[in-house]
């Protein structure tokens, strides 16, 4: 019995250094698995962050035929003294949908600062989307920090009966709730994002 569970124990920590070598070899060599919430960029000199608009993607199902996505919006990687960042989390309503860009709520608190705040650079960032709920809100809102906003604006509520692991979660989730943020950290593998790839809803 002794010898089964040694076999058993070897057995599992082989396939597991397997599944961190193949992890690895992932990483080098297959960076368009990575899907950051935003990408660095450089116009005109200038360094920027554009927003990944299908970072939403690992909160849905692979099948869906329609998967939200963020603005690909750009804001100042290096934030000086005078710029005053804003940040904007949501749903479909702080997304925008279905109007136009200047008549969402980020874009008319852009307008209204700018208008009363001449001499500051105001930038306002929509991280909104439609159809997501608190469940991802909560699970990538703690990586904002490294943008180092001034202002956090939320307004949501709606979606969270049939948003991503809402309401209508499995049960298991609804016992143990932190299964799901270590869903969203499981899904975040090179080797996981591969394989959900492989059935993607053309």
């Amino acid at each position: 019995m002794k010898k089964n569970l040694l076999l058993s124990l070897a057995s599992i920590a082989v396939l597991a250094l397997l599944l961190l070598a193949a992890e690895m070899i992932l990483r080098y060599t297959s960076p368009s698995l990575d899907d950051p919430l935003v990408r660095e960029v450089v116009y005109d000199g200038i360094e920027w962050y554009q927003v990944n608009r299908s970072y939403l993607k690992k909160y849905f199902s692979p099948t869906d035929p329609l998967i939200p996505e963020l603005k690909p919006s750009l804001f100042k990687k290096t934030k000086d003294e005078n710029l005053f960042r804003i940040v904007c989390l949501g749903g479909s309503s702080m997304f925008g949908t279905p109007y136009q860009m200047t008549a969402t709520i980020p874009g008319m608190v852009r307008k209204q600062l700018r208008h009363l705040y001449r001499k500051k650079e105001i930038e306002v960032v929509n991280l909104a989307a439609s159809a997501i709920n608190s469940n991802v809100i909560a699970d990538f809102a703690p990586r904002l920090v490294e943008f180092d906003p001034d202002l956090v604006l939320i307004y949501m509520g709606h979606n969270e009966v049939y948003g991503p692991d809402g309401v209508g979660a499995a049960g298991l989730e609804k016992v143990f709730p932190f299964i799901t943020p270590m869903k969203y950290r499981f899904r975040e593998l090179r080797s996981v994002a591969m394989i959900r790839g492989m059935f993607k809803s053309e």
